[in-house]
């Protein structure tokens, strides 16, 4: 899958398919660990989530206040993970689209990844930092 500066989102295999455009700058993108839903966020808000099959948008999620660089979901697929320009970690119930935490950094957050059992998320920043965040949901 990509993130395209016309703001599509496209995923790429034997039968590649155009999903509606997002908006703005695609910088982050991530596929469900059951490759049903895609996430997507960039230059402006919000992330949004896409079905895999029929490439239509499901959700979207707005509580960041500048670009989302980076996305990541949980083990299970119930958690989406994502970080910004705003300095913070949000994270995300999927089937609801609440937030369910909310963690900070100094500098814009850059990249994410889930620990196996998905208790833990590792974050790195443009404040030169790599933080390991424990919680349980």
């Amino acid at each position: 899958m990509s993130g395209e500066a016309d703001g599509a989102v496209m995923l790429w295999n034997w039968q590649a398919s155009w999903f509606d455009r997002s908006i703005g700058i695609i910088w982050a993108i991530a596929l469900s660990p059951n490759g049903q839903t895609i996430a997507s966020g960039g230059s402006q808000q919000p992330i949004q989530l896409w079905d895999v099959q029929s490439g239509k948008l499901l959700r979207s999620l707005t509580e960041h206040e500048d670009s989302v660089l980076t996305v990541a979901f949980s083990p299970d697929g119930k958690t989406l993970a994502s970080g910004g320009s705003d300095c913070t970690i949000r994270l995300w119930k999927i089937d609801t689209g609440e937030t369910i935490a909310q963690f900070k950094h100094l500098g814009s957050v850059k990249s994410l990844a889930f620990s196996p059992d998905g208790r833990t998320l590792v974050s790195g920043s443009w404040d030169r930092t790599v933080k390991v965040w424990s919680f349980s949901i």
